[in-house]
């Protein structure tokens, strides 16, 4: 069970991309309002910077979040918010990890970053789901797409197959999902959301086959991991 998609917990990064954040929202809210009580309370209480009001923040949500998905499925594995690399404050992490079970991170680039993956690994001792991971390639139609652009359909299908070889060398790495499956056009941002599949549902065939036999191998790689 998922809560929510890639939520912006850093401050300054949230502040610099959106103009808010989730400590200045509840700062602003007017006089009489329970988050603004709370945080008149926290300041009242000796409380001073807005990152350890953020860890207030995060502790109730999960607490409220987690407790009810735990009630509603016992058995299942939870795997809490999807946090993009690198934009996650500790303190959150932190206050989730009672409530979850697997650590759900959203990663850029081309190369599995380990030294970053260890660290995270090291640091909350979760196993981590890679989560709507993506590289993409120009096309006639479609020069500029989203995510990571590489020169051409073959190139993303290698860095795939390297991407997924590299990952399940972790012992942590529970799993990785690729983003999109069907190609769709991002209007407002003026590029294609790419896929393995083209808007008329028409097959990437080199971008598939490569997709395919990559993941027979991390099947096979799982299946012999079972058996030992």
């Amino acid at each position: 069970y998922y809560w929510t998609d890639t939520p912006q917990w850093d401050l300054q990064r949230a502040r610099k991309k959106r103009g808010t954040d989730w400590v200045s929202m509840i700062r602003e809210l007017p006089a009489g309002a329970p988050g603004k009580q709370r945080y008149e309370q926290f300041l009242a209480d000796g409380g001073q910077s807005d990152e350890a009001f953020l860890r207030l923040i995060a502790r109730e949500l999960y607490k409220v979040i987690g407790e009810e998905t735990r009630r509603l499925a016992p058995d299942a594995l939870i795997f809490g918010e999807r946090y993009l690399a690198h934009d996650h404050p500790d303190a959150v992490i932190e206050e989730a990890l009672p409530y979850i079970d697997v650590l759900s991170i959203q990663p850029g680039g081309v190369r599995f970053d380990a030294d970053y993956f260890d660290s995270m690994y090291e640091r909350f001792n979760k196993p981590i789901l890679i989560c709507d991971h993506q590289n993409s390639f120009p096309t006639p139609q479609y020069p500029r797409t989203m995510w990571q652009q590489l020169e051409s359909e073959e190139a993303v299908g290698l860095a795939y197959d390297q991407y997924l070889k590299d990952a399940l060398e972790k012992p942590y790495i529970l799993g990785y999902q690729r983003c999109q499956y069907i190609d769709r056009y991002v209007k407002g941002a003026g590029m294609l959301k790419q896929g393995v599949v083209r808007e008329d549902g028409t097959a990437y065939k080199i971008l598939t086959q490569a997709v395919r036999q990559a993941n027979l191998e991390a099947l096979e790689r799982f299946r012999q991991h079972c058996e030992n």
